[in-house]
């Protein structure tokens, strides 16, 4: 049996407990705000010493990775998209001889995919809904193509199933094997991260929040559902340094993530450094693409090995009349209406990871945004194993993921450098570090 969550079942129950929940969310910063009060001091105006913080645990010192328990290095390219990710329907819709066929994209989530997915897969079903609608009415049946392996097709393929029993969906991508995909690579946080940057001062702000409710929900269902271990979802306390998270800064209003907690950091070196903790979603995706895709297989999904180099292609070849474009990178081919001053929308953004075997039962947690607000350093212990990453450097158009270059070799080593120098709590260094990787990349 499957064990995909009905739709109705996780509507119905968050209804009913994330009421209480998100009623709840504003709490602690409204708690926290006391009243100003003058400083108390000493005869003589000698002011009274400033207390340490509170440490955030209270139960001992958090393990370190060992970083001598190599499993492996990774390096994919995420497709970041100036102005945000592209979510709509095509206003034209593409001639063939079987007549239109609807195009909507789904692409340009930059290191926010594993975060946006489920929200945007919701809003992709909303515009199916509508094409769906207009077939029926021309007397077509319709049929589904979704195009991408990663997590935005799979996640779109998961709610189409959901929404329509018996559509007829299938799935085309140029490598049906999701370990290839730079979703597979990715940590797995829930957080906004570089894709929050085409957001600051946007008027589509209030869109990103609704999709990112939308995720939260459908993760929050996952973890309530009793099926988080086959998905690969898990709460995690994510500490940080005492410094802002742009993310989740624009967004905490919202309702997605609870304010933070500030104390003493809970590691050996860093036990002397205010810091933050909060929670959120781990989404190992190691685990949750594999489980989607036998979901789907499951529930009559169809995967088909097709690589798409233009629009007159799709036209002229796929059977489906509705065309959903998850391709990520690919959509450089696929929408060359999409640039900006003669310039792709579109680019590489290149990161690097080093895989670790966990060593400690302790190693339960996130610590993230390390270095500085500017300097990114971050280890994130999984179910089976420890992620180590923190590198966005430019790629140019040629950069290939199946190739592991000297460059990407040497960024590694710069990421494992890096969260040795923060983890010893040496942040100068981790800070010089990072600066260095920018020139181990040539920019295009």
């Amino acid at each position: 049996m499957s064990n995909l969550i009905p739709l109705a079942y996780s509507r119905r129950r968050l209804l009913r407990e994330g009421g209480l929940f998100a009623g709840c969310l504003g709490m602690p910063a409204l708690l926290g705000r006391a009243v100003a009060q003058p400083a108390p001091t000493l005869p003589g105006g000698i002011a009274f010493p400033t207390p340490p913080p509170p440490p955030l645990r209270t139960d001992g010192v958090l393990p370190n990775p060992d970083l001598t328990l190599l499993r492996s290095r990774v390096a994919r390219t995420r497709p970041h998209r100036k102005g945000g990710v592209r979510l709509e329907l095509d206003p034209e819709p593409l001639a063939a001889a079987s007549g239109p066929k609807y195009i909507i994209h789904n692409y340009g989530h930059s290191g926010a995919g594993i975060t946006l997915s489920w929200g945007c897969a919701a809003a992709t079903v909303s515009l199916c809904e509508d094409v769906i609608e207009r077939l029926k009415q021309a007397s077509r049946q319709p049929r589904v193509a979704v195009i991408g392996t990663g997590v935005v097709g799979l996640t779109v393929a998961t709610e189409l199933r959901a929404r329509w029993r018996q559509l007829p969906v299938t799935i085309y991508a140029k490598n049906l094997d999701v370990r290839a995909t730079t979703s597979y690579a990715a940590g797995g946080q829930f957080e906004p991260s570089i894709i929050m940057r085409e957001y600051q001062a946007s008027a589509d702000l209030e869109r990103v929040r609704g999709w990112l409710r939308q995720s939260y929900q459908r993760i929050k269902g996952i973890q309530l559902s009793g099926n988080r271990e086959k998905f690969g979802v898990a709460e995690r306390l994510n500490y940080t340094l005492d410094h802002q998270s742009s993310g989740f800064q624009a967004l905490v209003d919202a309702g997605i993530i609870d304010a933070p907690a500030t104390g003493l950091l809970p590691f050996s070196k860093l036990g002397e450094q205010p810091g933050r903790a909060y929670k959120t979603f781990l989404m190992n995706p190691t685990i949750l693409l594999p489980r989607l895709v036998a979901d789907l297989r499951e529930r009559d999904v169809r995967f088909r090995t097709k690589v798409f180099v233009s629009r007159e292609q799709i036209a002229n070849e796929l059977g489906e009349n509705i065309i959903i474009n998850c391709t990520g990178l690919g959509a450089k081919v696929l929408c060359p209406e999409d640039t900006l001053d003669g310039q792709h929308r579109l680019q590489g953004k290149r990161g690097h990871l080093v895989i670790l075997r966990k060593n400690n039962p302790r190693q339960f947690y996130f610590l993230s945004g390390g270095c500085s607000d500017e300097e990114i350093s971050y280890v994130f212990c999984r179910q089976n194993d420890i992620v180590i990453g923190g590198s966005v450097v430019n790629a140019s158009d040629d950069t290939d993921d199946e190739t592991f270059s000297e460059n990407d070799r040497a960024l590694c080593d710069n990421v494992q450098a890096k969260a040795e120098a923060f983890l010893a709590g040496n942040l100068d260094l981790c800070n010089s570090l990072m600066q260095k990787s920018h020139a181990l990349w040539p920019r295009p």
